[in-house]
C-alpha cells in the first residue's frame, strides 16, 4: 500500500490524454476541491500514554478549496480556503496538543505551454501564501491551550487534466516551508515557549511535503 501514492501518479502522467478539450480558452473560472496528504517525520505521539493516536495521523490531510481565475494561455489566480488537524509531536503529556487549523490564501498557478499546455490544462508550478489559524487544546483533558495565526508559503507543481470538457482531475507534488511569521495566545496555564516550541515543531513535521489530489469544475460557455 505504501507504493500506491507513486503507483498513480506514474500511470497519472503516462495514460492521461494528451488532446486537451476544445474550447478551454479564455477567461473562465474554475471551482475545485484539493486534498493534501502529507506524510509526518515523526510519529504524532511518542509518548506510551498517546500511542493510540500514532496510526490515525501518520498521515494527515490538508482539505483546499479554491477558486481560479484564467487570465491567459498560461496564468491562473484565485483565493483558498484550507482546514486541517494535526497532533503534535511532544514526548510529555502536558504538552501534547491536537492543533485545530483553517484559513485561506491566494495563489498564483502558469502552465507550460511549451508542452502542448493551455490554463487551466497540461504541466503547472504554482506559488502559494496563506494565512492560517489554529486552535490547540491538551489532549489528555480536552481544554484550551491557546491560538496562533501563521503567514507562510508553499510552492508545487504538477498535471491537470480535463474529462468531458468541463470536469478537470489534478495532481501534484509541492513543499510547504512552515517557516515564516507566527504570533501566539497562550493560556495562564502554559508558557509561550511550549506552545510555540510544539506548534512550530509539529507544523513543520506534519506538512513540509506533500502529494495533491484534486477535482475541479470548469464554469462557463
Amino acid at each position: 500500500m505504501k507504493f500506491l501514492p507513486g503507483i498513480i501518479f506514474l500511470l497519472f502522467f503516462t495514460l492521461s490524454e494528451s488532446g486537451f478539450a476544445q474550447g478551454i480558452t479564455g477567461r473562465r473560472l474554475v471551482l475545485s476541491y484539493n486534498m493534501h496528504f502529507m506524510s509526518s517525520y515523526g510519529l504524532p505521539a511518542r509518548n506510551p500514554n498517546l500511542r493510540n493516536l500514532n496510526d490515525a495521523f501518520i498521515i494527515n490531510t490538508n482539505h483546499i478549496f479554491e477558486m481560479d481565475w484564467i487570465l491567459s494561455r498560461s496564468w491562473v489566480i484565485g483565493p483558498d480556503w484550507h482546514t486541517f488537524k494535526i497532533h503534535s509531536q511532544s514526548l510529555r503529556e502536558e504538552r501534547a496538543f491536537l492543533l485545530n487549523n483553517s484559513g485561506f490564501g491566494f495563489h498564483i498557478k502558469t502552465f507550460s505551454t511549451r508542452k502542448g499546455g493551455i490554463a487551466p490544462l497540461g504541466f503547472w508550478w504554482k506559488l502559494r501564501v496563506y494565512r492560517n489559524t489554529g486552535k490547540a487544546t491538551r489532549e489528555i483533558d480536552d481544554s484550551y491551550a491557546g491560538s496562533y495565526q501563521q503567514w507562510d508559503m508553499s510552492i508545487s507543481l504538477g498535471k491537470q487534466v480535463s474529462f468531458k470538457n468541463y470536469f478537470l482531475f489534478n495532481i501534484g507534488v509541492g513543499f510547504d516551508s512552515n517557516n515564516m511569521y507566527y504570533r501566539f495566545e497562550e493560556d495562564t496555564y502554559i508558557t509561550r515557549n511550549n506552545l510555540e516550541y510544539e506548534v512550530k515543531d509539529s507544523l513543520l513535521a506534519h506538512q513540509v511535503l506533500f502529494i495533491k489530489l484534486g477535482l475541479g469544475w470548469l464554469v462557463g460557455k
